[in-house]
């Protein structure tokens, strides 16, 4: 047996994914390359002869990715974050689905703009419409999996796939 020692790195690293011998997923790339490609040659080299990791599926090496080294991820499988109230107002005033002004009001003074209290005066359940307004007045964190998040959603036309890519965009607002 062949004892073969060298340093995992997991954000610079290759994997065979699914038994395809023909081509590595580069974690550095965040994409597949071929076997042939001249910085994956040279990465086997590497620390006297290095070798990719066998792994059954994609699911599974975004889920490795994930814990790992989350950095690499491509941008539509990052982790999502919660965000804060100015992140979550300013995304919505951007995308034009408030106004600026509404945005402002919203982070001094806990102002709800007229498109979100649209949706809230819809909600028949007293105690879910004043969980709501409760959340939308006064929370200075957002988390993307908060049920009451998949109700606001559809009333803008957002499916869970938009949902997910407004919280990114709004994470990335720093």
């Amino acid at each position: 047996m062949v004892n073969i020692k060298f340093t995992y790195t997991p954000a610079d690293h290759y994997w065979i994914v699914n038994g395809d011998e023909t081509r590595v997923y580069s974690s550095a790339r965040a994409q597949y390359v071929s076997v042939d490609d001249q910085t994956y040659v040279a990465w086997l080299a590497g620390d006297g002869g290095r070798v990719p990791t066998r792994i059954v599926s994609e699911e599974e090496l975004l889920d490795v990715l994930r814990e790992q080294a989350p950095e690499v991820l491509p941008a539509e499988q990052k982790p999502i974050v919660d965000i804060s109230d100015r992140q979550f107002f300013q995304i919505l005033a951007i995308r034009q689905m408030i106004t600026q002004a509404e945005a402002l009001a919203a982070v001094k003074t806990g102002d709800i703009p007229a498109a979100l209290q649209t949706v809230v005066d819809g909600i028949s359940d007293a105690d879910q419409k004043f969980d709501a307004e409760m959340l939308l007045s006064g929370a200075v964190t957002f988390q993307r999996q908060h049920p009451l998040v998949n109700g606001f959603g559809p009333a803008f036309g957002m499916t869970p796939s938009d949902i997910d890519n407004l919280w990114r965009d709004a994470a990335a607002l720093g």
